[in-house]
């Protein structure tokens, strides 16, 4: 029933999950490949329709009658049986409508004669086909054909070149060389290298050494610290609980509350604690802390010379939570033998708080890993040698995002980055807990250069 479920959410929302695909600017002279849903719209000068040769799954059947959709699932009764054939026959020829109209100048669609089934989106396509070919409006269909050369020479019994069968070319196979030709090494390197696709990577990727996408989430760096019984246990799910309530939170009813109490006394921030806590599983004995590290994570006072918040992030008006990014790596050395494999790579991330304050932008993390030392120091060794590049990398999107340019333009815009170590946070202490660093200008600009990745990651993966 979950899988049946599944594909039954699929059918109702046919665009899917779009968080990978990334739509390219400036390449129209790229070739695109598309699903004919995401092609509803667009036009190319020439189009080639391939695919959709199998029927629409037996499991699943979608239907209207009376005015009103309905979904069956499994084998469907007689009486529904014919509904569900019009509604696959009608979605088909939708589809194969939209298809054959999105080229502007040329159409190249596929010959595939018997077998096609027919609710499949080209059974009514070659079924057309197949009745202009053999029908009498053969005779006045145009067809461009590019002969084999092992073809080309053919000649009738007249003597007069002949134009190749079309089962002759079907039959056509292309003359194997006597000897395959030999690469070097290094020549393969440079062919893997450009003709390579494209490569989505991520902050998490580029540490593990993975230079392809994964379906991985940020981690906690925990230490082997003593708790005690009680205490918030760790892991992946606590630190995703705990940013999916601080995505949502209301930053001004943190500010008027007085305490971690009196801020979950609100009702819509109770049911909002409430269905998370849940949801992940987070048991109720752990709840009060929880609730005061959020609270802290909002009312921690923050000092430093280029941002002083008194009252912590609550007062904050203008700000941006959970703001993806994409941008290229511009250097293509890479560690280890990754560069042999690897195409124009882009970094994906996303920033947790972006906010501005006094003209400037701020880049805000929160991170929910377990220490014993919360002093400066440590954190600025613990943030050294677990997430420089992370520092770096969101720097560098905010930096793309703001349009800077010029150490003018870095001086008026950019204010650095914060890591909310949630943990450690304490409203009665400023800066307690937050590790804060904005780098020169001469650093900011020489980030974009990723030729340092190797010592950056410290082998951490070998």
């Amino acid at each position: 029933l979950p899988e049946r479920m599944s594909r039954l959410r699929a059918a109702f929302s046919l665009d899917g999950n779009e968080r990978d695909t990334q739509r390219l600017t400036e390449a129209d002279s790229a070739v695109q490949i598309l699903t004919i849903h995401k092609a509803k719209g667009l036009e190319a000068a020439v189009v080639f329709v391939t695919g959709g040769f199998k029927q629409p799954s037996e499991d699943l059947r979608i239907y209207h009658r009376d005015g009103k959709r309905y979904a069956h699932i499994q084998s469907p009764d007689p009486s529904v049986r014919p509904l569900t054939e019009i509604e696959a026959l009608s979605e088909s020829q939708r589809l194969g409508y939209v298809a054959v109209t999105r080229a502007r100048h040329r159409l190249y669609l596929p010959l595939c004669g018997k077998g096609v089934q027919d609710r499949s989106l080209q059974g009514p396509l070659q079924d057309r086909l197949a009745q202009l070919i053999q029908g009498p409006a053969g005779d006045n269909l145009f067809v461009e054909v590019t002969a084999a050369p092992s073809l080309s020479t053919a000649t009738s019994t007249s003597g007069e070149a002949e134009t190749p069968s079309v089962t002759d070319l079907a039959a056509w196979r292309p003359a194997l060389p006597s000897e395959a030709p030999r690469w070097s090494e290094p020549e393969f390197d440079r062919l893997r290298r450009d003709h390579a696709a494209l490569t989505v990577t991520s902050y998490t990727q580029l540490t593990r050494h993975q230079f392809f996408p994964t379906d991985v989430g940020d981690e906690e760096l925990s230490e082997d610290v003593e708790l005690p019984a009680a205490a918030l246990p760790g892991g992946r799910e606590v630190g995703i609980f705990l940013h999916e309530l601080l995505e949502r939170l209301d930053y001004s009813q943190a500010l008027a509350a007085s305490s971690a109490d009196e801020l979950f006394e609100d009702t819509s921030t109770s049911r909002l604690f409430l269905h998370f806590a849940h949801r992940h599983g987070v048991a109720s004995e752990y709840w009060p802390e929880v609730r005061s590290i959020l609270y802290a994570g909002l009312r921690t006072p923050i000092d430093q010379p280029a941002l002083q918040l008194p009252r912590g992030l609550a007062p904050l008006e203008k700000l941006a939570r959970e703001s993806e990014f994409l941008f290229p790596v511009e250097s293509q050395t890479y560690p280890g033998d990754a560069k042999s494999h690897l195409g124009p790579t882009f970094v994906q991330g996303v920033i947790d708080l972006l906010f501005q304050h006094e003209g400037r932008f701020f880049v805000a993390d929160w991170k929910s890993d377990r220490r014993s030392d919360w002093s400066r120091q440590s954190l600025e060794e613990h943030v050294a040698e677990h997430y420089a590049l992370q520092a770096r990398l969101y720097a560098i999107a905010a930096g793309r995002m703001l349009e800077i340019h010029s150490e003018e333009e870095y001086e008026a815009r950019f204010g650095g980055v914060i890591y909310c170590f949630l943990r450690g946070m304490d409203p009665a202490v400023p800066n307690h807990g937050i590790h804060f660093e904005r780098p020169s200008w001469a650093t900011f600009r020489g980030w974009s250069d990723f030729s340092d990745l190797e010592k950056l990651l410290g082998n951490r993966a070998s």
